[in-house]
C-alpha cells in the first residue's frame, strides 16, 4: 500500500501476462499495479514492457495540451488554466477579499515540476534531439514556483494589499516561456514519430482524422 519498492519491483508488477489480457480496462497482478485503457496496444504487447513510455499517446497528449478543446461548462483544460487563474485573482483583486485560495496554483505549480523531469527522461531514452530540460527548469519551473510563492505570501497576510496584476504578469511569462519550449518538444516528438512509421502507424492515421475534422 505505502511501501517504498525498488525499481526491479515496478518492472515486475507491471509485465501483464498475456493471459490477462481481454479481462477488461482494469488489468494488473494481484498485489502489483493495476493499469488502465492498456487495450489499445494489447496487440503489440511485448512481455516486460508495459511500464515503457507510449510515445505516440504522449505526443498527442502534448499537443491536445498546447491546443485544447473548446471549454465545457466549468472545465478548461490544458494551457488555458492559466488564463482562469488569471480571472481569479483579478478576482479577489477587484474584490478585496481577505483570502486567495492557492490550491490552483500549487496544483499547477506541481504539474510543471513532473513536466521538468519528463523532459529529462524523454532526452535520456533518445526521443529527443535536444535536451530541454534544464531549460524548462530555468524558464518555466522556477517561474511558476516564483508566482505560487508570491500567492502564499498574499493569502498569509491576508490579501490586505492583493498584488493579482502582478501575479498575473508572471503567469503570463510563465505561460509564453512554456508554449515556446513544449511546442518545440512536440515537434521533436512528431519527428520521431514519423521516423518510426511501423511502429507509430495508428497515431499517423489519427492525427490526420483530427485534421480533417479540425
Amino acid at each position: 500500500m505505502f511501501e517504498e519498492i525498488c525499481y526491479g519491483d515496478f518492472e515486475k508488477a507491471a509485465d501483464i501476462p498475456a493471459g490477462e489480457f481481454g479481462l477488461g480496462d482494469h488489468m494488473g497482478r494481484p498485489d502489483g499495479i493495476y493499469f488502465f485503457s492498456v487495450m489499445k496496444d494489447s496487440i503489440k504487447h511485448v512481455a516486460g514492457t508495459n511500464h515503457m513510455i507510449q510515445t505516440g499517446k504522449l505526443q498527442q497528449d502534448l499537443a491536445r495540451y498546447l491546443d485544447p478543446p473548446q471549454t465545457l461548462s466549468d472545465y478548461v483544460f490544458g494551457i488555458d488554466c492559466y488564463e482562469e487563474l488569471k480571472k481569479y485573482y483579478l478576482h479577489v483583486e477587484e474584490n478585496r477579499y481577505g483570502h486567495c485560495d492557492w490550491r490552483g496554483l500549487c496544483s499547477l505549480s506541481d504539474h510543471k515540476i513532473l513536466m521538468t523531469r519528463r523532459l529529462e527522461y524523454l532526452s535520456q531514452k533518445g526521443y529527443l534531439a535536444h535536451g530541454y530540460r534544464d531549460l524548462y527548469y530555468e524558464k518555466v519551473e522556477k517561474k511558476c514556483l516564483a508566482a505560487r510563492n508570491l500567492l502564499v505570501k498574499e493569502d498569509v497576510k491576508g490579501c490586505k494589499d492583493f498584488q493579482g496584476k502582478k501575479l498575473c504578469m508572471l503567469l503570463d511569462g510563465v505561460k509564453e516561456e512554456e508554449m515556446g519550449i513544449l511546442s518545440k518538444v512536440n515537434g521533436e516528438l512528431e519527428g520521431y514519430l514519423d521516423a518510426h512509421m511501423d511502429e507509430y502507424r495508428e497515431y499517423h492515421m489519427e492525427r490526420d482524422n483530427d485534421s480533417c475534422y479540425g
